[in-house]
């Protein structure tokens, strides 16, 4: 049986009513091999210490490759004020979307983060942690093996995120196009809707009147 593609508009009456936060904390999600795993903002990201990874969906240039920058000159007379960030992968993906990315690209990232050191942590971030970020974390997890294959992928990343997590329809196909695990979920409303303008956001129509 051939399933339905799900609707890849939200109402705006969704937005309205939307109660999570703008940028969601850092927090832990899951366990890959004996790598943690966190989701959340960009902007909240300098909360969380030792970072091994940071797979960055934000498409800003708020993680720099420093934490401090400066001038040739500035380098020469204080080289030991200069803080690296840790090793960032920057993901072109643009909000509510999906990204040109691969089953075979997602299964190399799961290899990478399998063969980082005991204990590390991995920070998987967008804008306001909840779509982008969302959307990549479920992928993770399904093709970790975390999700059983009876389970619905996006539900069970909500129950251990924040129940903003995953936020259009075409995300979703995306999960199950890469996972091959499939859900009945209901796409997430926007935060960021709220301070863009819902007009502006792909996937988002005015309802009839």
């Amino acid at each position: 049986m051939t399933r339905k593609k799900k609707k890849l508009t939200t109402p705006v009456s969704a937005l309205r009513h939307y109660s999570q936060p703008l940028h969601h904390p850092i927090e832990f999600v899951m366990t890959i091999g004996d790598t943690h795993i966190y989701g959340g903002s960009i902007y909240e990201l300098s909360t969380l210490a030792d970072v091994s990874l940071v797979v960055d969906l934000s498409r800003t240039n708020h993680n720099i490759d420093s934490a401090v920058t400066g001038n040739a000159k500035a380098a020469d007379l204080c080289p030991g004020l200069f803080l690296s960030q840790p090793p960032t992968l920057r993901i072109n993906w643009e909000d509510c979307s999906t990204p040109p990315l691969s089953e075979l690209w997602w299964g190399n990232l799961l290899q990478v983060i399998q063969a980082l050191p005991s204990v590390s942590r991995v920070a998987v971030c967008c804008v306001g942690g909840s779509g982008r970020t969302g959307t990549a974390l479920t992928i993770l997890a399904g093709l970790a093996g975390l999700i059983e294959p009876e389970e619905d992928p996006v539900l069970w990343l909500r129950k251990r995120y924040h129940d903003g997590a995953v936020e259009t329809g075409s995300q979703m196909n995306y999960i199950e196009e890469i996972t091959g695990l499939m859900t009945d979920a209901k796409p997430a409303p926007m935060a960021l809707g709220l301070t863009q303008g819902w007009h502006d956001m792909p996937g988002i129509v005015e309802p009839k009147r």
